[in-house]
């Protein structure tokens, strides 16, 4: 007689973690957007040959007369200031971009390594609930990574292009926000505006506000949860998981409510008809389910 299938269950990603990425994405965008603003009215100050002396100027006093400066320096208009300052961008944004690389690269390790450390803790838990041996879990898991937490060398290897693949995600934001606050800028000489017009106009228009900062951070940490799993999973000898739908917060794709239960090769993971390709729990963009891991025999507690 078979013996019954044994699983572990569930373990999704850890909200507390989220909350603190997004918090994170919110401040370091909105200071790189004040950051890219500065740049650009001190290149445009350089090219208006205003100086100004250390005597105290009244609020966005010293914005106002390099705007003012430039509009009178370039009588074609609009056209001519696109292309002014575009160049200048240019010139500019590799440079720009860099920065926003260097800053971002210890908010993101420090966001990956919580996130592996948390997912890691519940799955170890989940496995020992469910009869998994701690000395397998102790022999597969070797590399340390806080604390007393250590997770399996396959994942510890992975870690590094997780990091970089949110580096550059981020780095991707900020090269839309640089043509958003360009837009902006244009839009305003166009227009007309003053400097304060145009301060505005960059407030209701929020690039990277907190719902998109949310949305990155429940798509990043749902990835992460998702492959530190499977990873340490793998370690262990497990070859199959069970899909688990966890629904969208509107909407949830009509496939993954089909594949809810139905078991699948952790290599390969279950045709999506909606995608044409085989795809795995947290794999398709804002996907929040889940997998029921399967578990072999040789690692349970007789």
């Amino acid at each position: 007689m078979a013996k019954k299938v044994r699983l572990c269950r569930a373990v999704e990603s850890n909200v507390g973690e989220r909350r603190a990425y997004k918090k994170q994405l919110v401040r370091l965008h909105k200071q790189f957007s004040d950051f890219i603003l500065n740049q650009l009215f001190l290149e445009m100050q350089a090219d208006s040959n205003l100086v100004f002396d250390a005597s105290p100027l009244r609020p966005n006093q010293r914005e106002k007369e390099i705007l003012k400066a430039i509009k009178n320096k370039i009588p074609k208009g609009v056209k001519d200031f696109t292309t002014y300052l575009w160049g200048i961008i240019s010139a500019n944004i590799n440079k720009w971009l860099r920065l926003l690389k260097t800053a971002s690269m210890p908010v993101i390790e420090k966001f990956v390594k919580k996130a592996v450390t948390s997912t890691t803790r519940a799955q170890k838990q989940a496995f020992i609930s469910a009869g998994v041996k701690v000395s397998a879990i102790e022999q597969a898991w070797s590399v340390p990574i806080v604390g007393r937490q250590y997770i399996a060398p396959q994942m510890a290897n992975a870690m590094p292009d997780l990091i970089e693949g949110n580096v550059s995600l981020i780095t991707k934001i900020g090269q839309k926000d640089i043509t958003r606050i360009a837009d902006v800028l244009i839009k305003g000489v166009e227009s007309g505006l003053d400097y304060d017009a145009i301060r505005d106009e960059l407030k209701q228009t929020e690039g990277f506000d907190s719902a998109r900062a949310d949305r990155v951070a429940l798509d990043q940490i749902n990835k992460i949860n998702a492959q530190t799993q499977e990873l340490n999973a793998k370690a262990l000898g497990c070859t199959k998981g069970r899909w688990k739908h966890v629904p969208g917060q509107y909407t949830s794709r009509k496939t993954h409510i089909k594949f809810d239960g139905m078991e699948y090769d952790l290599n390969k993971g279950l045709f999506d008809s909606d995608v044409q390709k085989f795809v795995k729990p947290a794999e398709l963009p804002y996907c929040r389910c889940v997998m029921r891991l399967v578990l072999p025999q040789d690692i349970l507690n007789e």
